[in-house]
């Protein structure tokens, strides 16, 4: 069972591995996670582009 059953906060706060909390495997695991990096770095297309 897990230990943190009872408090769903402190899962919130869990690390896996060492470096990624869960809330961002959930951020990198979404389907529109490479839009949403384009989006936000719109640069990034003008690097392809060129």
């Amino acid at each position: 069972m897990c230990d943190f059953a009872a408090d769903a906060a402190a899962a919130e706060q869990l690390m896996v591995g060492r470096t990624l909390s869960v809330e961002r495997v959930r951020q990198l695991n979404a389907k529109d996670y490479f839009y949403q990096m384009l989006k936000d770095n719109p640069e990034m297309l003008r690097s392809i582009r060129a």
